[in-house]
């Protein structure tokens, strides 16, 4: 993601090219390096993630600083009667040129962290679905207070009454307490504890019983 073309500015393909080769997230997949163990996992990928995006906006405040420079530069060549300059002096816009490759290089960084915290993250998500109702509306719960039931998570609604938090479930927003009524008795009733197949879960209640 880099501002300036190939060739543009010498001093910017100098720099860009340093901070690239020094960085440890840009590298993490050469060897193994402290940023290759931290994001080894959703958690430690996310919380690397948090810290380089607020490195971004710093670096940006930086490059923003430098630019503000030059508008004050412009305003006192200005107050001594001369026009208005055009170019930054050779040294501060050698600055800027530093200040932006460190920008554009974090902005690379955010965007190699966005790819491996979806990599990591995959296994994980896949994980979840197969715990998704492998056994059925069973009523396997986890959590006190109540965290997920037959691997559905579960949130809680205004009156502090747990319903099913999960797009991926037939039995999304359906209050706890009706699907424990209308479906895990029922089902246990018929059904071992067995691995069903997702085609062969009972039907969801007709009745409006998902006020959550």
């Amino acid at each position: 993601m880099r501002r300036h073309k190939l060739g543009k500015y010498p001093y910017y393909d100098q720099c860009f090219g340093k901070f690239r080769g020094k960085s440890d997230v840009l590298n993490m997949d050469i060897g193994m390096n402290f940023i290759s163990v931290e994001t080894s996992n959703k958690i430690g990928c996310e919380g690397v993630l948090d810290n380089v995006s607020l490195k971004l906006k710093r670096l940006t405040k930086e490059t923003q600083a430098e630019h503000a420079k030059f508008e004050k530069f412009q305003d006192q060549k200005i107050s001594q009667g001369f026009d208005k300059p055009e170019k930054m002096p050779p040294a501060m816009f050698k600055r800027l040129l530093f200040a932006e490759a460190k920008e554009d290089t974090c902005k690379l960084e955010i965007e190699s962290l966005k790819r491996k915290l979806e990599k990591v993250s995959k296994p994980e998500k896949d994980q979840k679905d197969k715990l998704l109702l492998k056994f059925g509306p069973v009523g396997t719960a986890k959590g006190e207070p109540l965290q997920i039931i037959d691997g559905q998570p579960v949130s809680y609604n205004k009156k502090g009454i747990p319903f099913i938090d999960c797009p991926r479930s037939p039995y999304h927003r359906l209050l706890v307490c009706h699907y424990r009524k209308y479906l895990v008795v029922p089902f246990l009733k018929i059904s071992s504890r067995k691995a069903i197949k997702w085609e062969s879960l009972p039907e969801r209640p007709k009745i409006k019983v998902h006020d959550a």
